[in-house]
């Protein structure tokens, strides 16, 4: 499952997926900068709705905060392992 997908400045789709949060190297390449390297998936759920309820906690454009809320919402309708 891709938790969070994003494109970087030369178009390249950057992604946190099953390869990072279900890892057992120590080395990340991927999107999340190691937060949810070997995790697990629950605990990389609980991660991004921490890192969500941050975003939502500060005065952002509208635009963010509703990327924030949409991200929210997709992780609470996730599936359970």
């Amino acid at each position: 499952m891709i938790l969070i997908q994003q494109r970087d400045s030369s178009g390249i789709l950057k992604t946190c997926d099953a390869k990072c949060y279900n890892a057992h190297g120590k080395r990340c390449k991927c999107l999340c900068g190691g937060s949810n390297h070997g995790v697990g998936l629950n605990k990389a759920i609980d991660n991004l709705n921490l890192v969500a309820q941050k975003i939502l906690e500060f005065p952002l454009p509208k635009l963010w905060r509703v990327q924030a809320q949409g991200i929210r919402s997709s992780l609470d309708r996730q599936p359970g392992p």
